[in-house]
């Protein structure tokens, strides 16, 4: 008679939680792909997208035969290439957005690899995973799911570029270590200005400046004001705005060279316009008609839903981080990164100052709460009994909710 296997026995995989927890990730964004798209604004982007594969309408967009100028075209060329590829399903037109939001979570773990342990690494891309707001946009998609996800993987190769060169002093193989160090460097640049172009096609500005408040506080905590004025930067910007070009001629050929073009009740609106100026920094300035009243800390409430269940454990993550770079007077010491603070924060109030707010706006930040909350947990002050008693609380009250 076979003797059942002691656990030792067992393959590894499946003596480690984290595989179970992984498998069970993977169960439920599976099954997120076969949910009908939600209303109205999901709905509304599937159907556009099935219009521009139908038409062929590539460089410009249209719901019902008529001008769009709301948004940039990156959700609607990849779902009308996935509806191209496989066929008129929720699946299909979910499956970019999936896809986007895998690449975060494994640029969050290459990201924290490069300044923490393994093991916080793989926290921050698990609490990222599991987090609901991930989960939501997932579902009901929207151009910020590909705004996560070209942000995350732009983060990544910008920490990657910046990461000074390691090598020993009187190594004679320094050179040749220098040149290879460089072309990879170089290579990280230019996949951040990929993904930083796609980022703004995706959304728009927003793609560019959530990354570079990152890099500004990063670089400006270590006082490292020389990379700032690197002339590699140029060539960054050239390749953005490569990727930016198809765009761009699109909304010129269909409303610059249109003025008279009926757009929310107006003529004369210029398309490039719209794109660099209104539709970001116009809600912000009052310039956009675009206004609903919310209060500018609508964003707090959101992300208590929305971070769920690690919301409470943020909370005390923010404090410990905002404290502890308070009482270095602002300086970080080397190998210390700020890239996730400067991500969270200063995004976090340039949003709440836009004088319209939805809440899968603020999802952006996502990426930068679980780093900072793996972070947090890492460290010996996270183990305090009133932060896991109030997280128990939170783990019972959702589990009764299920239920």
């Amino acid at each position: 008679m076979n003797q059942p296997m002691a656990p030792a026995q067992l393959p590894r995989w499946v003596r480690r939680p984290w595989a179970w927890l992984a498998l069970g990730l993977v169960i439920i964004y599976v099954r997120g792909l076969c949910i009908d798209v939600m209303d109205v604004d999901a709905s509304q982007y599937a159907s556009m997208s099935m219009e521009m594969l139908q038409h062929g309408h590539w460089l410009q967009l249209q719901h019902h035969s008529a001008d769009y100028l709301d948004k940039p075209p990156l959700l609607f060329w990849t779902s009308a290439l996935s509806f191209a590829m496989f066929g008129l399903h929720n699946w299909s037109y979910k499956l970019p957005s999936l896809l986007a939001a895998i690449a975060a979570v494994y640029a969050v773990y290459r990201f924290s690899l490069l300044f923490y342990a393994r093991a916080t690494a793989r926290n921050a891309a698990f609490i990222l995973a599991s987090c609901i707001g991930l989960i939501l946009i997932c579902n009901d998609v929207r151009t910020d799911t590909l705004l996560l996800g070209m942000t995350t993987c732009a983060m990544w190769q910008l920490a990657a570029y910046l990461q000074p060169a390691r090598h020993a002093d009187g190594d004679p193989t320094a050179t040749a270590n220098d040149r290879a160090g460089g072309r990879a460097r170089t290579g990280h640049l230019v996949l951040a200005a990929v993904f930083i172009g796609l980022a703004m096609v995706a959304k728009g500005p927003i793609g560019l400046v959530a990354p570079g408040f990152a890099v500004g506080v990063h670089l400006a905590l270590h006082r490292d004001w020389r990379r700032l004025f690197q002339w590699q930067w140029l060539l960054g910007g050239a390749i953005v705005a490569v990727v930016l070009l198809p765009m761009c001629w699109g909304l010129y050929q269909q409303f610059d060279l249109h003025p008279n073009t009926l757009i929310n009740g107006q003529t004369g609106v210029s398309g490039l316009k719209f794109f660099f100026w209104d539709q970001s920094f116009g809600r912000i300035t009052g310039a956009s008609p675009f206004r609903n009243g919310a209060s500018p800390f609508y964003f707090l409430h959101v992300y208590l839903w929305a971070f769920l269940p690690w919301s409470l454990l943020l909370i005390g993550a923010l404090w410990q981080r905002i404290s502890a770079v308070v009482r270095q007077r602002f300086r970080l010491p080397r190998g210390d990164e700020a890239y996730s603070l400067g991500g969270f924060v200063l995004t976090f109030i340039a949003l709440s100052l836009s004088r319209y707010k939805l809440p899968h706006y603020i999802f952006l930040t996502l990426p930068w709460a679980a780093i900072l909350t793996a972070r947090w947990l890492a460290t010996p002050a996270a183990l305090g009994r009133a932060w896991w008693r109030g997280q128990y609380v939170v783990f019972v009250g959702l589990s009764l909710v299920l239920l």
